[in-house]
Order: structure tokens, then sequence, then C-alpha cells
């Protein structure tokens, strides 16, 4: 984790605070923890060593240079909409810079992820992320294997949307591979407005589920032990190639690996530090996955679940239920919506009581979308769950409808700074930080270590103050 912070602020000098930080830790810690600091201050220099090579790959002009004719690689799913089709490309600017840019282009041109394009078009931005294409050819098509994924995400359109039609299909399509291009502008917007837009961004409970699924399967076979770990992953695989290898859903993918190595191996699964494995995986490898809007939301909102997940351990009976029906939602919310208001100036009032109403309905409409997508045509069964699945996303649609449509669904603003934003993420710190229980046993610690001697207290003091300043005065 501290080498995907050393990433982040690589050429900064958010890192020279990092390093004080770790300093402090260390020197606060007992001599049998302090194994654990000094990992972590290797961690920083293998991720500030990692940012140093990537450098020329990660800092350019603020203004994108961009050539007559583009020439990328898509690097999405094209998404079909009202007025023609879009998609993600990536490409180098004259500078040699990378750059990622959201392309709208004519329905009529048949492109798909790995094409390599020509693209002759416009920008809307100095900095290019979003380009309106006059014309965009394919100069280079991708190979049988991701033709092969076309195939089978086609074969899995056209069975969803035979037994599921309308919207409600396309919306039983996003659940499972995450194409809600079918649903209307209206519905999106209305989506969104009522913070549901999540539950079409396949990652987490997508790849539980498949977890689930081959378990019940090997259990059902009586087959256990390191060979069907090695199934069950490859489960994961197959389905992470088939909806796409977006941050979201390899971060997902990479935790669940990661838990079934646990639990093969015996040892418990601790989802922070999962989490900031996978992270740190992913970000050491591709850097710039810290500036997908995809990852963050996800990374943050797996915290706020982790986070309610440690409160609904400590309730029993009716309260429990009552906890995992609120905590989850609102815990999610509001890891995220101060994100959200810093891209966007918006917050959602219909997040919290539109997801505890719908999240009920989600796993049991997600897993029948998979079984219609699994059962050949002319099976009786296929349409059964198909009519299941109607009814299931109808409901959830009606929701998202009732909510987002109200006048009073959303409120918008400025988007706040970063300095504003760090500030809300630094009280949502103090106030949830303590439910932990490595961050109580961290503060005792340091609690212990301080009342030896004012001296220290003072020290500590005075560091988390130049911290927090520095941090304010570089954010600004």
């Amino acid at each position: 984790m501290v080498g995907v912070a050393a990433v982040l602020l690589n050429g900064r000098g958010e890192a020279l605070i990092l390093a004080v930080a770790l300093v402090v830790l260390f020197a606060a810690l007992p001599t049998s923890h302090r194994r654990l600091a000094a990992a972590a201050v290797l961690g920083l220099a293998l991720g500030y060593g990692v940012a140093t090579i990537r450098a020329t790959e990660m800092v350019g002009s603020a203004e994108v240079v961009v050539p007559e004719t583009i020439t990328g690689t898509v690097v999405s799913d094209p998404r079909l909409g009202a007025r023609g089709s879009s998609a993600v490309v990536e490409w180098r600017d004259l500078a040699a810079q990378r750059v990622e840019t959201l392309v709208f282009y004519s329905s009529s041109e048949a492109v798909g992820r790995s094409d390599a394009v020509e693209i002759d078009g416009r920008p809307v931005d100095e900095q290019a992320s979003i380009l309106i294409a006059d014309e965009l050819r394919v100069i280079d098509p991708a190979g049988e294997f991701e033709q092969r994924r076309r195939a089978v995400r086609e074969a899995t359109r056209r069975r969803v949307l035979s037994r599921v039609p309308g919207s409600n299909g396309s919306l039983a399509l996003g659940l499972i591979i995450g194409d809600d291009s079918g649903l209307t502008g209206e519905e999106r917007d209305r989506l969104r407005a009522s913070g549901l837009t999540h539950i079409t961004a396949v990652s987490g409970s997508n790849v539980a589920l498949v977890i689930v699924a081959v378990a019940f399967l090997l259990r059902a076979l009586n087959r256990v032990g390191w060979g069907w770990f090695c199934v069950q992953v490859v489960g994961i695989i197959g389905y992470v190639w088939i909806v796409g290898a977006d941050p979201p859903i390899v971060r997902a993918a990479i935790m669940g690996s990661l838990i079934l190595l646990a639990h093969v191996l015996g040892r418990p699964s601790h989802l922070f530090t999962l989490l900031a494995l996978a992270g740190a995986a992913m970000c050491m490898h591709v850097p710039e996955t810290l500036n997908s809007l995809g990852f963050q939301l996800s990374f943050l909102s797996m915290i706020g679940l982790a986070l309610a997940g440690d409160l609904i351990a400590r309730t029993e009976g009716v309260g429990r239920k009552v906890a995992v029906a609120l905590l989850s939602p609102v815990g999610a919310a509001l890891l995220t919506a101060p994100l959200l208001a810093a891209r966007f100036g918006t917050f959602s009032l219909g997040t919290v009581p539109a997801n505890v109403i719908v999240a009920p309905l989600i796993a049991p409409a997600t897993m029948g979308a998979g079984i219609i997508a699994l059962v050949p045509d002319g099976f009786i069964s296929g349409e059964a769950v198909g009519v299941l699945v109607w009814g299931l996303t109808g409901i959830v649609l009606s929701v998202s409808s009732f909510v987002g449509g109200s006048r009073y669904a959303v409120i918008t603003f400025a988007p706040l700074t970063s300095a504003q934003t760090v500030g809300i993420y630094l009280l949502l710190l103090g106030a949830f930080a303590p439910l932990v229980p490595e961050v109580r046993a961290t503060l005792r610690t340091v609690r212990r270590w301080t009342s030896e001697s004012p001296g220290r207290a003072a020290l500590v003091a005075g560091l988390v103050s130049i911290v927090l300043i520095a941090s304010f005065w570089l954010l600004d």
C-alpha cells in the first residue's frame, strides 16, 4: 500500500511527508512489530523506484498535442447510445504522452476492444479527454482470442435479451457483464441520480457470486484441495476475460483469488490487507490506474463495505439483520460521496434508501441472468428464470425511476477542490478508522509510547500538524 502511495506522490513533497510519518510509526511501534514498519519503508522505496522508472509515462504537459490523425488502440468495449457509439481509445500525442480519450463515433463502424484504429476528429477540451470522430477506421483488427470473447458476449446478449426483453433485459446484461448500453439515457440518468449506477459496474459482488457458484458445484462433486482451488481461480479468470479487464473487476479478481488462497492454506483473509495488496499490484503494474475513476470508486466502496462489515460482526439477532440492510449501502455511499462531489459536483440524497430497497434483489437477479446466459436455447428452465429476472430488474428500474425522478434527489454545486475533498476524507478517517481493530491497537501503542514522556507527545502532535498543514498547502 505504501508503494501505491509512493507511485501517486512521485516527484512531489508528499512523498517526504509520508516518509516522516513512517519514521514516527517505526519509533512508536514496539520492537516486536518493527519488522512490519521496516517492510513499509521497503515498500515506499520500491514504489518510489517504480514511479521514477515510469515517470516519463505519467508526467507531461497540461495540454495534449493532438496530431491530425490519431492512431491508437481501443481499450474498452464499445457502448451504444442514442446518438452513436463510444469507446475509450489509448494513444500517444506528438509529445509522446500517453492519453486515454473517450471517442464518440458512428454506430455503423464495427469496432471492438483491442482493435488498432485511426481517428480523424476534433477534441472537446485541451486534455483531449473527449473526442468527436468524423471518421474512425480499423487498421488492425484484434486477434482470434479477442474475437472469441466478443462472440461469447454476443451470445450472452442474445440469450438474455430473448428471455428478458426491453430495458429489464438491458439491466440484466449490465448486472452480469457490465453492458447496460441498451438502457435509455433517461434510465441511466435516474440510476445515477438514485445512486444505483454501481450495480452495473461489474466488480466484487460478481466475483463473489462466481466463487460461490463454482464452490457449490465442487462441493456437490466432493472435490476439494489445491487442484480444485486452481479450478476456481480459472473460473475467476474466465469471467474477467468475458467481462473485460477493467480496473474494478481486476481488483475484485485479485482479492477473490487471494481469499481462496488463504482458505486453502487455512489462514484468515483480512479484507483491508487484501485490498491494499490488490491495489498495490495494479498500480505498480500500471501506475495510471490510480487516475481511473472506476478504480477509485471501487477501492473506496470496498473500504466502506469493510468498515460496515466490522460493525455488522458486532451485532446479533434482529439488530444484525437491520445492520446488514443499512450499514453496507451507507458505508459505500459515505466513502464515495466526496469523490463524486469533487468530480461532478453532485450529491445524491436518494442513494441510501434506494440501495436499501434494491440490495436484496441484486444477487438473485444477477444469478438468474447468469443462468439464462448459460442455458442453451429451447430449455424451458431458461424461460422460467427469465420471467423471474424480468420481475426483479423491473422493480429495480421502478425504484430508480421513483427516487431518481424526484426533483430533490440530487443536490448540485461547484465541484469540490482537492483540499476540500482531502479535508472531508480526513474527517471520515478520524471518525471511522477507530472502528478497525488494527487501528485501535496502533492507537493504544502510540498512547502508551507518548504517555512515557511529555516530549514524545509533543513530537507526535507537532509532526501530525506539519503533515496536515503541508498536505493542504501542496493541494492548494
